[in-house]
């Protein structure tokens, strides 16, 4: 190691490899004597950084996100709710972390979280909401899998007194006409409707 050299009165620190200061930054320790550890919670569409000790419990960190995120973003949090958040989840994996952990036995520093403070973004309101989506989606399928009745009034004509009541509904959308189709249409087995597009 150099000593330190003066030039006209000035104190140059020394120098390693003729390129690099030293320095030097304490670590700084919170109140259980340990290095402090940095969490990235996801609430809402924000993120936010929050130290935490590994000591702390899961409960204690989310509290305290809750805290933060109520002083930087307000509207992000119902002023109405009794309960400060419903669940925290780790971002990768999405596994459900027990409250009464302490964080270093499931965390690592540097990892992040995302903290439900709204009921209906926990895991199980979104898996209801999905089964309401799916039952509603298979009824709408089944209704269109129906065949669709034909109801109107039909007089055959007088000339010719030997022709059925057509069966068939040919919709006529400017695109999907074959000449199959104007056969039936001759026979008098189908009843022509024009498509909504075309009205």
């Amino acid at each position: 190691m150099l000593l330190p050299q003066y030039h006209q009165g000035t104190f140059a620190p020394p120098l390693i490899n003729q390129h690099l200061y030293v320095s030097y930054q304490p670590p700084t320790f919170g109140r259980f004597g340990r290095e402090k550890m940095r969490l990235q919670v996801q609430i809402g569409t924000e993120c936010i950084v929050v130290p935490y000790e590994e000591e702390e419990t899961v409960h204690e960190i989310a509290l305290k996100a809750v805290a933060k995120i109520r002083r930087l973003r307000p509207r992000l949090l119902s002023s109405k709710a009794d309960i400060p958040y419903h669940e925290v989840r780790r971002t990768v994996g999405n596994s459900l972390l027990d409250p009464e952990d302490k964080a270093g036995d499931v965390l690592k520093d540097g990892d992040s979280v995302i903290l439900v403070v709204h009921q209906n973004e926990t895991e199980e309101e979104k898996e209801k909401q999905r089964q309401v989506e799916l039952e509603t989606a298979r009824i709408t399928l089944k209704t269109l899998d129906k065949p669709r009745r034909i109801r109107f009034d039909f007089e055959p004509p007088m000339d010719f007194p030997q022709i059925e009541k057509p069966t068939k509904l040919l919709v006529l959308d400017g695109e999907s006409l074959l000449p199959a189709d104007l056969v039936q249409c001759e026979r008098g087995e189908c009843i022509i409707q024009v498509a909504n597009s075309l009205d």
